[in-house]
């Protein structure tokens, strides 16, 4: 036998993964190439918003909302890696979220939110390592930064992913 096999079979026999890989799993199948198109267009997506935080927002000083827009006033005033501020933050939203929507989100909020958080955090550490001056100009540096933030949320709520943040809060309202 395959690995498809046995992968639908533990699925099949635990209910709350089944929730979670609903759109994944075909008759008898399961769409490996459904899973690895979401993990890569998620991981552009959260690529794209971390390039709109570090390198156009937070240059010019703009503070977008939410939780990365707090971890950047935390960096401003402290220095602070904006990664690890926000890190920090996501971690007890997180908790929160799982304490208090466990039984209605399951799996599927913990896989996604954890795997979202810790890839945001990732890709605002590594382009914070590179320093890209595409222009001096304010209103293009907010509108360039705006249209990779919106396109890389986009891309990840389109694959039913989450950064974290301001999502987790959403949900435990």
């Amino acid at each position: 036998k395959n690995i498809r096999y046995y992968i639908y079979n533990y699925i099949k026999k635990h209910k709350e993964i089944t929730r979670y890989m609903k759109g994944y799993i075909m008759k008898d199948k399961i769409n490996i190439l459904g899973l690895i198109k979401d993990f890569i267009v998620v991981n552009i997506g959260i690529f794209l918003v971390a390039v709109s935080y570090t390198w156009f927002f937070d240059r010019i000083g703009l503070v977008p909302g939410g939780v990365t827009g707090i971890a950047m006033i935390v960096k401003n005033y402290y220095n602070i890696p904006l990664w690890f501020t926000d890190l920090c933050l996501n971690v007890p939203l997180f908790i929160i979220t799982i304490i208090v929507k466990r039984k209605e989100k399951g799996k599927e909020l913990g896989l996604k939110t954890i795997y979202g958080i810790l890839a945001t955090t990732f890709f605002l550490w590594l382009t914070a390592l590179f320093e890209i001056n595409l222009t001096e100009d304010i209103l293009l540096i907010s509108l360039f930064g705006g249209v990779c933030a919106g396109l890389g949320l986009g891309l990840v709520f389109a694959s039913r992913g989450s950064t974290g943040g301001t999502d987790l809060i959403a949900l435990i309202i």
